[in-house]
């Protein structure tokens, strides 16, 4: 685990794959020291992902066209 400030004050806490090294999720430490009650896991790292009801976020800054008729998270998280 590699930890790094929160633009909120918090800490974000990283796990890497051991072996490529790639980050596949992350869980938010609270200013408290709580934890946050979601961890992002990043999609690549899951055989056979459903993505069902997933919503697309960042879309503000996105750099590809998010498809006609794709749910958006709004806010942005």
């Amino acid at each position: 685990m590699w930890p790094r400030p929160s633009k909120t004050g918090g800490t974000m806490q990283c796990y890497f794959c051991d072996t490529c090294g790639a980050r596949i999720a992350h869980v938010i430490a609270l200013p408290d020291g709580s934890l946050k009650p979601t961890v992002s896991i990043k999609g690549g790292a899951v055989e056979e992902l459903n993505v069902t009801g997933a919503k697309h976020i960042w879309t503000r800054t996105a750099i590809v066209d998010v498809p006609k008729g794709s749910d958006k998270a709004s806010p942005e998280p």
